[in-house]
């Protein structure tokens, strides 16, 4: 897999270590979509 150059955002410290905002409006389904792909990530899957 090769990720292109648009894929990251310059961000302070602050702004990258402030998770909740963007978790925060996510629905059950996709916080579970998020929750499988974290627990899968260091597998390989």
């Amino acid at each position: 897999m090769k990720l292109g150059k648009n894929a990251f955002t310059i961000q302070s410290f602050e702004e990258a270590a402030d998770h909740q905002k963007h978790y925060k409006n996510l629905s059950e389904e996709e916080k579970g979509d998020v929750f499988l792909h974290l627990m899968q990530a260091p597998m390989g899957l």
